[in-house]
C-alpha cells in the first residue's frame, strides 16, 4: 500500500490503525453527510468504488479514485493505482459518521478528510443546447461500434441483435406517438435488463433521461411548457423492477445530474467539436464493465431522436 497516498491517522478502540484518505473533489450532495444532518452507511464495496446509502436506502453517495471522475453525488479520493477499497476491511452496513464538518469515519478503520476538497461543478447546469451536430453524432456512434465492450446493446447498435433492436424501435415508436401504455411496456422490458447493480437496460435509460433533462431545462428557461412528462412518468413507473442503486442513478439523470464522464460526453456532443466529442466518448465508454457503453447508447439514441424528431426539446 502506498503511504504517500494513505497513512495511519491514529489507533482505533481495537488497536487497529485507522486509514486517512484525502478527498480531492466532492459534489454538493456531500454537505448532508459532512454536517451530520443525514445518516449514511456503507452499501457496497468494490476495488475502485465505494457506495454509501442513507437510512431509507434511497439516496446514495459514491467514493472513487481521482482518475475515475466526480459528480454531484460523488467524491474523488487520492488513492494510488495499486490501492483498493477492498484493502480497508470495509463491509456493507458499517456506519459513515461525520466528524467536525470536514471528516467522515467509515467503520472503525477509515477516516476520509474533506477539508481540502474542491467543490465539483457541472458544466451542464448552465448549458443551453442548440442545433445538434451530425458530425458529433457520427463520432459517438463510431466510438460505440469500434470498442470491444461486451454489452448486449452492441447488437442493437450494429443491428446484429434483432430482438434488442426491435425493443428500441418499439420504444421510439411509443415516445413519438406519446403512447403511455406502449411506452410503459417498452420501458418494463428495458429497465432491469442485464446483470449487476446497474443493469445494461437501466444505463441506456440513464443516457436518454439525462439528455431529455438538459433539453427540458432549456425549454423551461425559454418559457415553453413541458408536454406532460410522459417519459419521466413512464420511467418512474418501472423503477421498482431494478436495484435501489440503479433506480437512484436513473432518478438523478431525470433531474439532469450524472457522473462527470457522462455529463462531459453529453456536453461535448451538444456544444463542442468532433475531436472533443471523441475523447469524451472514449472516457465514458471506459466506465465500468459495460455501463459507460450502455449510457453512451442512451445518449446517442436521445440525441439522434432529437435531431430527427425534436423529441427532447418538444417535451
Amino acid at each position: 500500500m502506498s503511504h504517500s497516498m494513505t497513512r495511519a491517522l491514529d489507533r482505533g478502540p481495537a488497536g487497529g490503525a485507522r486509514r486517512h484518505l484525502g478527498a480531492v473533489k466532492a459534489g454538493r450532495r456531500f454537505c448532508g453527510l459532512l454536517s451530520g444532518s443525514r445518516r449514511y452507511r456503507i452499501h457496497s464495496v468494490f476495488a475502485r468504488a465505494l457506495n454509501l446509502c442513507d437510512e431509507d436506502g434511497r439516496e446514495f453517495l459514491t467514493l472513487l479514485p481521482l482518475s475515475r471522475g466526480c459528480g454531484a453525488t460523488y467524491a474523488t479520493l487520492a488513492l494510488a493505482p495499486e490501492e483498493s477499497f477492498l484493502d480497508f476491511e470495509l463491509v456493507p452496513g458499517l456506519e459513515a459518521e461525520a466528524r467536525d464538518g470536514t471528516r467522515v469515519q467509515l467503520g472503525l478503520e477509515v477516516v476520509v478528510d474533506f477539508s481540502s476538497a474542491l467543490t465539483w461543478e457541472s458544466r451542464l447546469s448552465t448549458m443551453a443546447p442548440g442545433q445538434l451536430s451530425e458530425a458529433n453524432l457520427l463520432v459517438l456512434r463510431r466510438a460505440l461500434l469500434e470498442t470491444s465492450t461486451a454489452s448486449p446493446f452492441r447488437g442493437a447498435v450494429d443491428g446484429s441483435d434483432s430482438g434488442l433492436a426491435a425493443l428500441l424501435d418499439a420504444l421510439r415508436a411509443a415516445v413519438l406517438a406519446a403512447d403511455g401504455t406502449r411506452l410503459g411496456a417498452a420501458l418494463a422490458s428495458l429497465v432491469g435488463f442485464g446483470p449487476g447493480l446497474t443493469p445494461s437496460g437501466d444505463d441506456v435509460v440513464v443516457g436518454m433521461s439525462l439528455a431529455r433533462a438538459v433539453f427540458g431545462r432549456a425549454r423551461r428557461a425559454g418559457g415553453r411548457r413541458d408536454g406532460g412528462g410522459l417519459w419521466e412518468a413512464g420511467v418512474r413507473g418501472v423503477l421498482a423492477r431494478t436495484h435501489a442503486l440503479s433506480a437512484f442513478f436513473i432518478e438523478e439523470a431525470l433531474a439532469g445530474r450524472s457522473h462527470e464522464f457522462v455529463e462531459d460526453a453529453l456536453g461535448c456532443l451538444l456544444a463542442d467539436g468532433p475531436q472533443e466529442t471523441g475523447l469524451a466518448a472514449g472516457r465514458l465508454i471506459g466506465v465500468g464493465a459495460t455501463s459507460g457503453f450502455d449510457i453512451g447508447v442512451g445518449l446517442y439514441l436521445a440525441a439522434e431522436w432529437q435531431r430527427r424528431y425534436a423529441w427532447c426539446s418538444s417535451g
